[in-house]
């Protein structure tokens, strides 16, 4: 019995790595080795061609006595703030009344979500001639109206451009958070939203207490993925402004880009991609705290 019994869990050790060898050693060679080549890089002083120059801490030394690097830093964090306390909220808000809507439902659903399924780059070309200062016909039409003091240089004014590159990311991607979380709510039992609705909650009360409870582990994927997609923003400030004026909308991805593939510095532009991986790991262990002491509070309360 017992060499039987032996010999079923070695044959299903050996089942389930013959299956997951392939993806195992797909991920080792485009995942695992290109990172460990990325964090050597950015120790190194690298052109992309001849020799690799090991310079040790120094590249990350030049970027934290960079004034340049923390406004790309701060640029960052208003990208993320303004993500987290629009983009999110008003994707839960419409999926919440799609999810309550009963004619149309399709049709709202799809008018939605096809501003994500567009290109990036089609979306900054198209803002891009929208918000052109001179011949845009958002200033056009404000100007028409009178309101002259509206009517901004929204691209090349240092004091807006990166909150207009923002607010294009968020209404861009609020339909692909809407359409997660809407999946999240479908997937909640009929017979209790019918309960409480029985017992006369409100839709406020619907949402607050019931429905968004429900779907907390969706919502804290789709924080996840709007942090770190904020760390990765790279095309639309790319087509809209390049990063300007100055580094006034640039972003931490468009500078890896400027500094490895515009200026040749593999071992700088590696240190930026380093710091985003840190970025991105740390931005996931807070989501991933926050959202399980709020499940702790419901459980004491």
């Amino acid at each position: 019995m017992k060499q039987n019994r032996l010999k079923r869990t070695l044959g299903d050790v050996a089942f389930s790595t013959f299956f997951s060898l392939p993806s195992v050693l797909l991920y080792i060679v485009f995942m695992i080795l290109p990172l460990i080549f990325v964090i050597y890089l950015s120790f190194t002083q690298w052109t992309g061609a001849g020799d690799i120059n090991f310079v040790g801490v120094a590249n990350y030394q030049f970027l934290f006595n960079y004034s340049d690097f923390w406004q790309i830093m701060r640029n960052t964090g208003v990208l993320i703030l303004l993500h987290v306390c629009f983009q999110i909220p008003l994707a839960a808000l419409v999926a919440f009344l799609l999810f309550r809507t009963k004619q149309g439902f399709r049709f709202f659903r799809a008018v939605y979500f096809l501003p994500s399924i567009i290109a990036a780059t089609v979306i900054g070309l198209m803002f891009s001639v929208l918000l052109n200062s001179d011949i845009g016909p958002i200033n056009s039409i404000l100007r028409s109206m009178g309101l002259n003091w509206m009517a901004k240089s929204w691209l090349s004014d240092p004091d807006i451009a990166m909150y207009t590159v923002t607010f294009i990311q968020v209404w861009q991607y609020i339909g692909y958070y809407m359409a997660i979380i809407l999946a999240g709510m479908q997937s909640i039992s009929d017979e209790v939203i019918e309960s409480a609705l029985i017992d006369g909650v409100n839709s406020r009360q619907l949402a607050w207490h019931i429905v968004f409870p429900q779907i907390k582990p969706v919502l804290e994927i789709c924080f996840i993925f709007c942090l770190t997609g904020c760390l990765k923003s790279f095309e639309h400030a790319f087509i809209t402004t390049w990063g300007g004026p100055g580094v006034a909308s640039t972003t931490l991805a468009l500078y890896m880009y400027k500094l490895a593939f515009s200026s040749s510095e593999l071992g700088k532009g590696a240190t930026i991609a380093v710091i985003i991986v840190i970025g991105a790991l740390v931005l996931t262990r807070i989501t991933g705290a926050v959202f399980k002491d709020s499940d702790q509070g419901g459980k004491n309360v």
